[in-house]
């Protein structure tokens, strides 16, 4: 994207991955999940990131566990649209070291949808209320700020910085 946010160049990553959801882009890395509850993993795309060069499982099939989205350390994760929730912290090899669960509930029906280092994006199903929740250091929440009424149709996918 050029500095107005347009997008000026397109590159095909990979072929058709029958089942797999692209979840979120974090750097070189691409979170994948085979289905809701299915297997999650990471490519780590080449130098000019243009293709996938090394693949990265992160767990087997984690029945109910949606992968949601990844920044440095951590990936989020949400056990359907319900608590629980929280972060798989990733070593220096990108191993699962340490599974860190979030200090509040997710109120039902909401969706965690993007993670920077700072904020975590939410939304109220598809198409609801959104809001973001600031965060500490550790990646607990510790404030609240709506940011719009229901967004019909409308499902909210990333967030940066």
């Amino acid at each position: 994207m050029n500095t107005n946010g347009a997008p000026v160049r397109w590159w095909l990553v990979s072929g058709p991955l029958p089942g797999w959801i692209a979840r979120d882009f974090d750097g070189q890395r691409i979170l994948l999940q085979a289905g809701t509850g299915g297997l999650i993993g990471l490519w780590m795309l080449n130098a000019t990131n243009n293709q996938p060069a090394l693949w990265t499982a992160l767990s087997g099939p984690t029945p109910g566990f949606i992968a949601r989205s990844l920044c440095g350390s951590r990936v989020l994760l949400q056990f359907g649209v319900a608590s629980p929730c929280g972060y798989w912290i990733l070593d220096h090899t990108l191993a699962v070291s340490a599974w860190l669960p979030l200090n509040t509930v997710v109120p039902p029906g909401w969706i965690l949808r993007s993670l920077t280092p700072d904020y975590l994006l939410l939304q109220a199903g598809d198409g609801g209320l959104a809001g973001i929740w600031d965060l500490d250091a550790t990646g607990q929440p510790i404030a609240w700020h709506t940011i719009t009424g229901a967004l019909p149709g409308w499902i909210l996918r990333g967030l940066d910085q």
